[in-house]
């Protein structure tokens, strides 16, 4: 059997005591410090994820949080699952819970995060978004990356996220809560009417223009 944690591999160490467990809502307007155990950065795709987690003490040196390990998994159900035990294996080996891990992904487009975040959520754990484009600015003009990568990027999300625990007043780095449930299926139906209405317009657009040509005397009836 496969073990988990060897792809999360966090060491034998203990982390410091100094580190919070009881951590806050971060966002731009809060200007209080909360440390967490464990960052995790995930790159969303449409048919698997790549997740780094990362330990408080690895970001000390810029070489460790470089190498650590990243784990690929599904975006389905089975994949996720996997994931989440790979998660609650660590929170065996070192005796932390969900909120002592602070996940950071980006809202990508298609909905191919709202699964893992709502699951993620469901069990508690402290989840933040990240806009898309701050990944790649960070990448380049932060650390002077421009290689790209799924795992780089799963890193430097998990990086992101210590690195804004330490500076809460970084501009550069929005970050802000995922959207619930319910606001989720009211920004689908309210794209999805969007959609509609655009297709609609452009249809009848279309069949008034066929008729100027056609029949004249038609178009009056549209």
């Amino acid at each position: 059997m496969v073990n988990l944690v060897q792809m999360f591999r966090m060491g034998d160490h203990k982390l410091n005591n100094f580190m919070l467990t009881d951590t806050s809502i971060i966002e731009d307007q809060d200007n209080s410090r909360a440390f967490y155990p464990f960052y995790v950065g995930i790159d969303i795709g449409s048919d698997f994820h790549v997740a780094a987690c990362i330990p408080f003490e690895k970001f000390r040196s810029e070489k460790e949080w470089k190498r650590s390990k990243t784990m690929k998994f599904n975006s389905d159900s089975q994949g996720i699952t996997k994931f989440i035990h790979a998660l609650e294996d660590i929170q065996a080996q070192f005796g932390y819970k969900p909120q002592d891990f602070f996940i950071l992904l980006e809202p990508t487009g298609g909905h191919y995060s709202y699964l893992v975040v709502r699951v993620l959520l469901d069990r508690g754990y402290s989840i933040y978004q990240v806009e898309n484009k701050a990944v790649k600015d960070f990448r380049e003009r932060q650390l002077g990356l421009n290689e790209k990568s799924d795992e780089i990027d799963a890193r430097i999300m998990a990086y992101m996220g210590w690195h804004k625990t330490l500076h809460p007043d970084m501009r550069s780095v929005r970050i802000v809560r995922p959207a619930s449930a319910e606001q989720v299926l009211y920004r689908t139906l309210t794209r999805d009417r969007w959609l509609l209405t655009t297709q609609l317009t452009r249809r009848k657009n279309q069949v008034q223009q066929l008729f100027s040509v056609t029949n004249p005397e038609l178009k009056r009836a549209f």
